[in-house]
């Protein structure tokens, strides 16, 4: 019998702001994950895979993360700094110099908005849609310029 795969699981980028600042709080306090673990009363496992990004933080999870480290719900969804997730390349800012516009927009509806996370995935998506374009536009440009090229030294 064949086992059905997985359907692996959709990230979401609050998930990633709120381990990202999960993180961040463990190191201040020094502690390992076990630590973290074993205050939370969760397994250790269960922190390995919300870290590989095989399973959520829940509100339960991100409850037991707020007591531990006497914060609230808001302050592991604050942004600080730019994730690195989000940086544009300086490639593609080179084809599509507003994209760097365009992510730095999306990372302010966030600081905003934390839980927008479906309008940061849209504009992202929208940003990958228009360097699409962008490229097949230049290369659609390099493939005209190449057959004239090759039509003037054939007429030479």
């Amino acid at each position: 019998m064949v086992k059905p795969k997985k359907k692996k699981r959709k990230s979401f980028i609050a998930d990633a702001i709120i381990w990202d600042n999960f993180e961040r709080f463990r190191e201040v306090r020094g502690w390992t994950y076990a630590e973290v673990a074993r205050e939370m009363e969760v397994s250790p496992q269960h922190l390995a895979q919300i870290k590989a990004g095989t399973l959520g933080i829940g509100p339960e999870t991100l409850a037991k993360m707020a007591k531990v480290f006497a914060k609230t719900d808001e302050e592991f969804l604050e942004i600080h700094g730019t994730p690195g997730r989000l940086l544009v390349p300086e490639e593609i800012v080179s084809i599509y110099p507003r994209a760097r516009f365009v992510v730095d927009m999306l990372l302010e509806v966030a600081k905003v908005n934390p839980t927008a996370e479906r309008l940061l995935e849209y504009g992202i998506d929208l940003l990958k849609t228009e360097l699409s374009r962008e490229r097949m536009r230049i290369e659609e440009a390099r493939r005209k310029k190449v057959v004239s090229l090759s039509k003037q030294r054939t007429k030479k």
